[in-house]
């Protein structure tokens, strides 16, 4: 059925539900090429949050929260940040699960520059609280993240390495990373670079896209760990496969040049292009290498 078709049809939980499934495929969608190809319009990409807008009416109130994100990070077009708080909020008044957790990302991530003192500090409140019954330690990270930086609180490098284990000890890698660069750093705790590169490589074992792509640029220049070439540029294509786009770019460059790989100059304007696509300037990078 088309999205024309979807928003057509008559309220109910099933339409809603078939709403927010076409839009989820969206992303993935463009991703892929569908609007390079004419197969997407970006007609029926405009209608997203109107479909989500309508899933919400028809019942399916967790839509808000990819109406949210929709509006902060959407796959085409400008953020509409303004937007994304008060849908976000609108989620919270709602009770949505999982709305006050993204909230906190949401402001952190996109709006650190430009909340008030007063969100600042109703925002650490809720990682705060949130963290206190967080199964998978991504509240009690985010609570470190806000402690670090004294975001709604006094900064506490200290509290916020201790936030940060406690996290890693619920299983959440995005800790795992942090604590290799507050070792790495010496932030709260004294620096030692042998701990944050055990802390890296296992955040990068475990499928940290940031880790992979560290791990990689340490491998590449020889920096901390012995260099090579080649493992570079296998933790480079991991990291890549991860969404990491960087990390396509320097793996571009390692097909052009022949570093760890053999040389493919049609490998690399391929990774080129994926990397070009998914908003990265690589014309410096081209231009060097010829491509």
């Amino acid at each position: 059925m088309s999205i024309r078709e979807l928003l057509g049809a008559g309220p109910s939980v099933e339409s809603g539900r078939a709403l927010v499934s076409w839009t989820q495929e969206l992303r993935g969608r463009i991703l892929r090429g569908d609007m390079m190809f004419g197969i997407l319009s970006a007609d029926e990409v405009a209608l997203a949050p109107t479909a989500l807008r309508r899933a919400s009416d028809f019942g399916m109130k967790e839509a808000l929260l990819d109406l949210g994100n929709w509006h902060a990070m959407p796959p085409i077009g400008e953020p509409d940040l303004v937007g994304a708080r008060a849908v976000f909020r609108e989620a919270i008044a709602a009770e949505v699960k999982g709305a006050k957790l993204r909230f906190v990302e949401f402001v952190w991530f996109y709006c650190r520059e430009t909340a008030t003192a007063e969100e600042q500090t109703e925002v650490h409140q809720m990682a705060q609280e949130l963290s206190e019954r967080d199964d998978d330690g991504h509240a009690t990270y985010l609570s470190g993240l806000l402690t670090c930086n004294g975001f709604g609180t006094q900064a506490d490098p200290k509290r916020a390495h201790e936030l940060h284990l406690a996290a890693t000890s619920k299983g959440n890698i995005d800790a795992l990373f942090e604590l290799s660069l507050y070792r790495e750093m010496g932030i709260g705790v004294p620096r030692d670079s042998k701990v944050a590169m055990e802390f890296l490589q296992l955040a990068a074992t475990l499928g940290h896209s940031r880790a992979m792509y560290n791990l990689a640029a340490y491998l590449a220049t020889g920096r901390v760990v012995p260099q090579d070439l080649a493992k570079a540029a296998e933790w480079y294509s991991k990291a890549s496969d991860g969404g990491n786009v960087r990390a396509t770019a320097n793996l571009a460059m390692m097909y052009a040049r022949g570093e760890g790989v053999p040389q493919d100059l049609d490998q690399a304007r391929l990774l080129f292009d994926e990397a070009d696509y998914m908003g990265l300037d690589v014309s410096d990078a081209r231009a060097s290498v010829g491509l």
